[in-house]
């Protein structure tokens, strides 16, 4: 019997559909970003950017500084965080309601600390995401495609509080100017 349930695994394809899911249900899920209330800094922030006609909607989000920066003793910078991050799953709620699970893919932290980050949206074929966090600020950059909407967080690390922008990739105006052509030469 257990020779015939490999046999037709093997047959069906269903051996590397089993092994996928197990993987994914034993990723580690670390929440990074989520609805926050809005600063009046922010709330006019996002009242400026209300006039763009491609920005859908724009909000405050917490970004979780622990997980990249971690606490350190007082009088000491944070350094950036040791652990690998490759193989995890991010969760993204940029507004209420709409949440995203992140695959990471690929990881880099350069000289000065700062630690940049590149991975997939769960299920969907096509989608990109890319974070960049320093001890200074984040800048997180979500593409949704199943919408066509494009995310856009920025922060400071220390206070973990950002802005979002969620941006209509179709109603973006693209200006082509002439091709500049050079001087002939004499």
């Amino acid at each position: 019997m257990k020779h015939n349930l490999s046999k037709w695994l093997r047959h069906t394809g269903m051996a590397s559909l089993l092994l996928c899911l197990s993987s994914v249900t034993h990723a580690e899920m670390i929440s990074i970003a989520w609805p926050a209330e809005p600063t009046a800094e922010a709330a006019l922030q996002n009242a400026k950017d209300a006039v763009e006609p491609y920005i859908v909607r724009t909000g405050s989000i917490a970004f979780n500084t622990d997980t990249f920066f971690p606490s350190a003793p007082a009088n000491q910078p944070r350094k950036v965080t040791s652990a690998s991050l490759v193989a995890k799953q991010l969760s993204i709620e940029p507004f209420p309601g709409q949440s995203y699970l992140v695959n990471i893919t690929s990881e880099a932290i350069n000289q000065q600390g700062v630690l940049s980050l590149l991975g997939t949206l769960q299920g969907q074929e096509l989608s990109t995401f890319s974070m960049t966090v320093s001890p200074e600020g984040f800048l997180i950059s979500l593409q949704d495609m199943s919408t066509g909407h494009n995310f856009r967080m920025t922060g400071t690390t220390e206070s973990g509080l950002g802005r979002v922008q969620e941006i209509d990739g179709s109603k973006i105006y693209y200006h082509n100017p002439p091709p500049l052509i050079p001087p002939q030469a004499n």
